[in-house]
């Protein structure tokens, strides 16, 4: 296949009767189909002689996930916030977990539209992730296939930046009846 690559070691010359190791490095690709069997062919020819062996491999499984945030990680206090993220399976074989989410205490992160990946190799689904930060605080919100231990990449962690909530200023009673005797006492002097 065009997308295999290898370089094999050979002697130059082989005398008769004589044997020598030929090695082969071969590079199967992520496109490779998991737990497919492919045949490699060894072909070795010189002055008209040509022998080939044939082998098959097994293509080993490969898990693998990458994640994307599509939109800045900022929020603003005690208001809600939606994330965009992208899953994609970078992986030869397929993903089929359980979103799950997690962050500070208060934050309440929910994954908005459905839990349940099933990702073919190659193929990517969107995800959005609600929370309302409850505090002026950063903190990381956190994404996973749950229980997907042997799935590289399987977690993605994301920094969020909280812009803390603006302070009413304002003037107590106290304030405001001194300002009204000084106000008072200089109309009056």
């Amino acid at each position: 296949d065009n997308d295999w690559s290898s370089s094999c070691t050979a002697p130059s010359m082989l005398l008769a009767g004589s044997s020598s190791t030929v090695w082969c490095t071969v590079v199967i690709p992520l496109s490779a189909e998991a737990s497919s069997e492919p045949i490699v062919t060894l072909v070795m020819q010189g002055e008209g002689i040509e022998v080939s062996v044939s082998i098959s491999l097994l293509v080993e499984s490969v898990a693998r996930g990458s994640w994307t945030l599509t939109n800045p990680p900022t929020a603003h206090e005690g208001y809600s916030a939606t994330l965009y993220i992208e899953l994609e399976n970078t992986g030869n074989s397929e993903i089929s977990y359980i979103l799950q989410t997690s962050g500070p205490d208060g934050w309440n992160p929910l994954i908005l539209d459905g839990v349940v990946v099933n990702l073919r190799p190659d193929e990517v689904r969107s995800l959005n992730l609600g929370f309302t930060p409850d505090s002026g605080n950063d903190g990381t919100i956190v994404v996973e296939l749950a229980g997907a231990g042997d799935v590289e990449g399987s977690s993605f962690g994301i920094e969020i930046d909280v812009l803390p909530a603006a302070k009413v200023q304002g003037t107590s009673i106290l304030e405001t009846l001194l300002i009204a005797v000084l106000v008072l006492a200089l109309v009056g002097g």
